[in-house]
């Protein structure tokens, strides 16, 4: 049977072996600590898709954009290659950039947040993220067809509701049950609801969009106390989808 200190023992020949372990452990660290130091810095990649994002403002969501990105880089145009989905991986690249700072912000303005009413929570937070996609308004319209795409759908459906997750987080729902998918799901629809509604916005600072947000949260609000509505609410989102399709895509073949 083992001793219970067993494992503590160590005869008097095994200084060596135990210097031996104590130096591969030190290595073993070193080398840890050089692949955190290394997994910090961005990689080609990343660097790419960054540089990309300035770009994109004028040449859309395109290897355009990425070889113009190459070219600040001093990269080859063909460092593009690096990339097997093109423009869908700098809509991705974006989206996921603007879900961390989402949550970076909401993480900053806890104690901001606590004060303030469920409604005002949401408010700011979805008012947040529809500013990081105001300087891309114009060229916005094609990552959305590009998102819509049967191949690419499903993870622009998983980085919505990513971001709807976080900010019903931040708002503070401990919701267990059916209510957490129902509060999701019709986050979901407010926000691509509003985002479609600010591409034809021409208002000032988009002032007819957060009129727009507010009425949609307000509907939120209802539909929380009274599921019954829920079938009103679902009809008062298709049609907003339908109007302001309709109104973008005609946009752009004028």
């Amino acid at each position: 049977m083992e001793l219970p200190w067993a494992g503590q023992r160590r005869l008097a020949g095994d200084t060596g072996a135990e210097d031996t372990s104590r130096a591969k452990d030190g290595a073993s660290e070193g080398k840890k600590g050089k692949n955190e130091e290394e997994q910090k810095q961005p990689d080609e990649r990343e660097l790419l898709l960054e540089h990309a994002l300035k770009h994109a403002v004028e040449k859309g969501w395109s290897r355009d954009a990425l070889r113009a990105a190459a070219q600040d880089l001093g990269l080859s145009p063909a460092v593009g290659g690096l990339l097997d989905r093109g423009d869908v991986e700098l809509i991705e690249y974006f989206l996921d950039k603007c879900n961390r700072k989402l949550a970076e912000d909401l993480k900053s303005m806890e104690a901001q947040l606590k004060e303030m009413r469920i409604r005002d929570k949401i408010r700011t937070a979805v008012k947040i993220r529809l500013e990081m996609v105001q300087p891309y308004i114009n060229v916005w319209p094609q990552a959305l067809a590009v998102l819509a795409q049967p191949q690419n759908a499903p993870r622009a459906v998983s980085k919505l509701a990513k971001m709807v997750d976080d900010i019903w987080i931040a708002a503070g729902d401990t919701s267990e049950d059916y209510n957490w998918y129902t509060k999701r799901g019709l986050l979901a629809g407010l926000y691509s609801s509003t985002e479609l509604y600010m591409l034809t916005d021409t208002s000032p600072r988009y002032e007819d969009t957060l009129n727009f947000l507010d009425r949609r949260i307000e509907d939120i609000m209802v539909a929380g106390k009274a599921t019954a509505q829920l079938g009103g609410f679902a009809k008062s989102m298709a049609s907003d989808y339908d109007s302001m399709l309709q109104k973008i895509f005609t946009r752009k073949d004028s």
